[in-house]
């Protein structure tokens, strides 16, 4: 589970894809089956801690968030309001950009069965994006060390 600070939880969704974006620990992607109310908030009350700031549009989905323990805040696209002070989804939005881009141009294509492989992908090289050098530690470790063979 992530603890983001009182402001900083970004949270946007469509019917494949979840992906969070936090000021304090950075994003993170996955699958959900549906924007229902009941996928959405479980979504997030298995990831985000209670009390963290969730700046959302108007959907009746995330309209149960504040009575669940969240300082959810929203604004209405609808009123063509885009933010209102803190309140905006600017950040999810960028990661979203940048996840269509790299589908789009890197991997042109993606299937439903490697989804979550790629979102894995974009979540670990987003959130490792600043510091390079441990990127390629980190990778590096995941990989099984060679097991030494007998000499015949």
């Amino acid at each position: 589970m992530l603890k983001a600070d009182s402001r900083s939880e970004r949270h946007t969704s469509n019917a494949r894809t979840s992906v969070s974006a936090w000021r304090v620990g950075g994003v993170r992607a996955g699958e959900v089956p549906g924007i229902y109310m009941g996928t959405l908030q479980g979504a997030i009350e298995n990831n985000v801690m209670r009390g963290s700031r969730i700046s959302t549009d108007e959907l009746r989905s995330y309209s149960g968030l504040k009575a669940a323990g969240f300082d959810h805040q929203t604004f209405k696209r609808k009123a063509k309001e885009w933010a209102r002070g803190p309140v905006h989804t600017n950040t999810i939005e960028a990661v979203w950009a940048n996840l269509k881009r790299g589908i789009s141009g890197t991997h042109v294509w993606v299937s439903k069965k490697h989804l979550s492989k790629y979102l894995g992908e974009f979540e670990f090289s987003h959130n490792l994006r600043d510091e390079p050098n441990l990127m390629i530690k980190l990778l590096l470790e995941s990989f099984a060390s060679p097991v030494a063979r007998r000499a015949p």
